[in-house]
């Protein structure tokens, strides 16, 4: 990836949906950030593999970059803290925003990225200021106009770094159960295809290993079951709650580690 284009002037210094693992809540929303509080990223991750990929995608000092569902920041402050770049990461979720900077601030990074809460269908970061794209998160997550947005605001010569969950084994609806837009998951031959469809050729790609759920959603399990606790007299609430940790559980009591995995990719346009 190119290290020519820079972060426009009017976006440097702008601080202020999780990645669409678990359904979106319609309510509750000071609680976002609590249920994450253990969770070092908002979806399975590998931090190694992250930095891979920043490899693969040219990362380095002179490099912009910019992250989309950012939620609390990891990913973004992640690859500044070792490879230097600068960023900027957007979130409609002013909540997970502050803690992104927060973040930033306690990694000491915050001089080079920042953090701005903009809806994901009006994202406010112009055409071709960032030389990497960085989204943790299916694609479907960021709507069609979230999409075009994102990757239209990366220079032609630059890259995307995109992680999503695809199928590996043979699908299952208690697995599905999870998931925002299960029908929006694709096999991993499928989701590869499709990359190419769009003009982009796959310059790097590994799939987590399954330890990368257990890690997560042993964080994710504890946030929920703190702020059911914190819902008990809500009735409505904590039936929601119950649902989400009900479908926790049968991800894994039909084998979902080893049915769906997160893959994540490095794209570059096609020629380039």
């Amino acid at each position: 990836a190119s290290g020519s284009a820079r972060l426009s002037p009017r976006l440097v210094g702008r601080t202020r949906r999780q990645c669409g693992i678990l359904a979106p809540q319609r309510r509750g929303r000071r609680m976002a950030f609590e249920r994450y509080r253990h969770c070092e990223f908002m979806l399975p991750m590998d931090r190694d593999l992250l930095l891979e990929a920043a490899d693969a995608a040219g990362v380095y000092e002179e490099t912009g970059v910019l992250e989309v569902e950012c939620g609390i920041g990891t990913g973004l402050s992640w690859i500044a803290k070792e490879r230097g770049c600068s960023g900027l990461g957007v979130d409609p979720r002013e909540r997970l925003v502050i803690e992104a900077a927060r973040r930033a601030v306690r990694w000491g990074v915050m001089e080079r990225i920042s953090f701005v809460a903009r809806p994901l269908d009006d994202l406010g970061v112009g055409v071709q200021q960032f030389d990497v794209g960085l989204h943790l998160g299916g694609r479907y997550q960021l709507g069609e106009q979230g999409a075009r947005q994102f990757e239209e605001a990366v220079v032609e010569d630059g890259a995307l770094i995109v992680a999503e969950p695809v199928w590996v084994g043979e699908k299952s609806d208690l697995v599905a159960a999870r998931f925002a837009q299960p029908e929006a998951i694709l096999g991993a031959e499928a989701q590869k295809q499709a990359y190419q469809e769009r003009g982009y050729e796959i310059v790097y790609c590994e799939m987590l290993s399954g330890g990368e759920w257990r890690r997560f959603d042993d964080g994710l399990r504890k946030g929920l079951r703190e702020e059911r606790a914190a819902y008990e007299t809500w009735a409505e609430r904590a039936q929601e709650l119950d649902r989400v940790l009900w479908a926790l559980d049968a991800f894994y009591a039909d084998g979902g580690p080893a049915r769906v995995a997160m893959m994540l990719s490095v794209l570059e346009k096609a020629g380039w």
